[in-house]
């Protein structure tokens, strides 16, 4: 009986470490999205300032979290 609830309790944890990262990467792709779309529109405006603001917050977002997306 013992095997039994060790067996229930990594089915759980495993579950629940799934959705996390599902979450995680859900939120991940709408922030990247919202600054790709940033800079997308600062390009069709012509403002070469801001584009070359947003590039580097896309590529400073992208350097923080791009570990921890490769390890999911």
């Amino acid at each position: 009986m013992k095997r039994l609830w060790f067996a229930v309790a990594f089915l759980i944890l495993a579950a629940v470490l799934c959705v996390s990262e599902q979450y995680y990467i859900k939120d991940f792709y709408q922030e990247i999205d919202k600054k790709i779309t940033a800079a997308e529109m600062a390009a069709v405006e012509g403002d070469k300032e801001k584009l070359d603001k947003d590039i580097g917050k896309l590529k400073k977002y992208w350097e923080k979290n791009n570990n921890l997306i490769f390890i999911l």
